[in-house]
């Protein structure tokens, strides 16, 4: 929470000086979300018209602090290129790392033995308050904390997950929350600020594809078994990864020169802006019903645990 405060105090300096953000930015802090995210889903159904129509994206901050050796990053697959582009311009919270960028994908190395080209990202899905925007509404979520490589930080959910705790073991000095805090904010402001929105439907069309082959090439036995025509799946994946990179050098070659009236911007940005709206299936998966709705860029990944256990 200190970090969001003060993320949202270093904003409010800025609104001093006359600056305004581009797009409203809404800091809130939720109840509840332990006994079943109460707080968070309180406010997506009380507003979820509004969110469907104008919500951009949702920055979530659990546990800003539950580890100070690596970053624990989980995103849906749009966000992934602008955190790559925040991190870089981020300092590192340590030595020798020189950018956030360098801290993200070097102590993966340095603490799992794991030399990733790129810093790694989880396809985000629900356990924390982005649940209600992102499976409900369908509102591009993005979770930042910090991990450590056993684990998570040895007082989570006890009495003694306190300041005096964190202040003494945790982060001391409080440099990771700051630069966490940087990470974030920077995030924060491209999304707010930037004429076109920087959510990549490349990068979703590819994570799509990804996963695609991957519940193909790790489960032939049992598709050949079940007897499943995948060919289809493989033509729209494919046919994605096409209309995204099209659309994608259409949004490159955007000139507000020849868009005096803002309607083609306004027409790219409504585009970026509800495309994870499209993965949101109002009956939900089958025999997992949910509230009646659910996010269907996790049902490859569920499908393939079906294949992977089922008897």
């Amino acid at each position: 929470m200190s970090t969001i405060l003060e993320i949202s105090r270093a904003i409010g300096e800025q609104l001093k000086t006359g600056w305004r953000p581009r797009r409203t930015i809404i800091f809130a802090s939720w109840d509840a979300e332990e006994p079943g995210i109460l707080g968070s889903f309180e406010f997506a159904e009380d507003f979820m018209i509004a969110l469907k129509h104008k919500a951009v994206a949702y920055i979530n901050m659990d546990s800003a602090a539950g580890g100070i050796q690596m970053l624990k990053m989980r995103s849906t697959p749009n966000l992934i290129s602008l955190l790559y582009d925040a991190a870089n311009k981020t300092e590192s919270p340590k030595s020798p790392y020189k950018s956030m960028y360098e801290f993200w994908i070097g102590t993966e190395k340095e603490y799992n033995d794991i030399d990733y080209q790129l810093p790694p990202v989880q396809l985000i899905g629900s356990g924390s308050d982005y649940t209600a925007f992102l499976n409900e509404i369908g509102v591009s979520c993005v979770d930042f904390a910090y991990k450590n490589d056993h684990g998570t930080y040895p007082v989570y959910h006890t009495q003694y997950d306190t300041y005096e705790w964190l202040s003494t073991f945790g982060d001391q000095d409080f440099t990771y929350h700051k630069h966490l805090g940087d990470f974030a904010a920077r995030t924060l402001l491209s999304l707010a600020n930037d004429e076109i929105l920087p959510l990549s439907a490349v990068d979703y069309a590819n994570k799509i594809q990804e996963l695609t082959l991957s519940l193909i090439n790790k489960n032939p036995d049992k598709i050949s078994e079940l007897d499943l025509d995948i060919t289809g799946m493989m033509i729209l994946a494919q046919s994605f990864v096409d209309a995204a990179t099209k659309f994608q050098d259409h949004v490159s070659s955007y000139s507000n020169a020849t868009d005096e009236s803002g309607i083609k911007l306004r027409n790219i940005n409504d585009k970026l802006m509800l495309m994870d709206r499209q993965f949101i299936h109002e009956q939900g998966l089958p025999g997992r019903p949910h509230s009646g709705i659910s996010y269907l860029l996790q049902a490859l990944q569920i499908l393939m645990l079906d294949l992977l256990f089922q008897e």
